[in-house]
């Protein structure tokens, strides 16, 4: 809650009950339109190296690639991936990379990583409102960013984007 600049309101009376009401703060984003059927969508299959430290979501996006046929390597960490990078360098055409990770960033992950492999295409998540200045940096360098949660559509045009 407090990640996303929000807060909550309690109303309580006693006998009657308690309310909660939840607030979060607006964000504007620029909508992109995006075919409707994923049959329509022909893209070849990529390979994804997904960078989330949280094990929940790193789950739920690689079983959603996976689904739709995409081959995923999972890994939980920007340290790990740097230590095991020999071993992922020639498994993957796209990072897909969280931004805010504990002990390194997908930023600094990805600065890293254009060291050492400077044709890397790369794409950034964030599901926090309150990074907006290394977003805003990242959208500046023309770096593609996702917002979590996203939809397949949002995922595939990203890729198409990066094409």
């Amino acid at each position: 809650m407090e990640q996303h600049k929000g807060f909550i309101n309690v109303y309580s009376e006693v006998g009657v009950g308690t309310t909660f009401k939840i607030y979060f703060p607006l964000v504007e984003t620029k909508t992109e339109k995006v075919d409707s059927k994923i049959e329509e969508i022909q893209l070849e299959k990529k390979r994804i190296l997904l960078v989330e430290d949280q094990d929940e979501v790193r789950d739920g996006i690689e079983e959603l690639l996976n689904k739709y046929g995409f081959e995923v390597h999972s890994i939980s960490s920007a340290l790990e991936l740097l230590e095991r990078f020999d071993e992922y360098r020639d498994k993957f055409d796209i990072c897909l990379s969280d931004i805010i990770m504990p002990k390194m960033n997908g930023v600094e992950l990805y600065r890293r990583l254009k060291k050492v492999k400077p044709d890397i295409k790369f794409i950034f998540m964030t599901g926090y409102a309150n990074n907006i200045e290394q977003v805003n940096e990242l959208i500046k360098e023309g770096l593609s960013l996702l917002s979590k949660p996203f939809t397949i559509h949002e995922f595939l045009e990203k890729i198409r984007q990066l094409d």
